[in-house]
């Protein structure tokens, strides 16, 4: 995923839509190997003490991000062009 030049994988929240239960949708933008795209990101949420954690997954397809899919054994062997991001983070106040 071109990870020498573009090490991490980066989301950038711009609106949030709501709060249901312990699950929170924002839009923002996801940006993989340089490449920007707009996405719905649903995630879970708990609160613990004074830190909020978020858990989840988003589906991207590798060509959408400009990727090769992987391939193996000089090309033999191939995936599909579908991965799936998980992620997990957490926030709490600055003392």
């Amino acid at each position: 995923m071109k990870e020498k030049k573009y090490p991490s994988v980066k989301f950038v929240m711009s609106e949030f839509i709501s709060v249901t239960g312990n699950s929170v949708k924002v839009k923002g933008k996801l940006i993989v190997a340089g490449t920007e795209k707009s996405i719905l990101l649903e995630a879970a949420y708990a609160v613990n003490g004074d830190s909020v954690q978020f858990r989840g997954a988003h589906e991207i397809a590798f060509t959408d991000f400009k990727i090769d899919p992987p391939t193996a054994v000089f090309g033999t062997i191939k995936t599909g062009d579908i991965l799936t991001l998980g992620f997990e983070t957490s926030f709490s106040p600055i003392n």
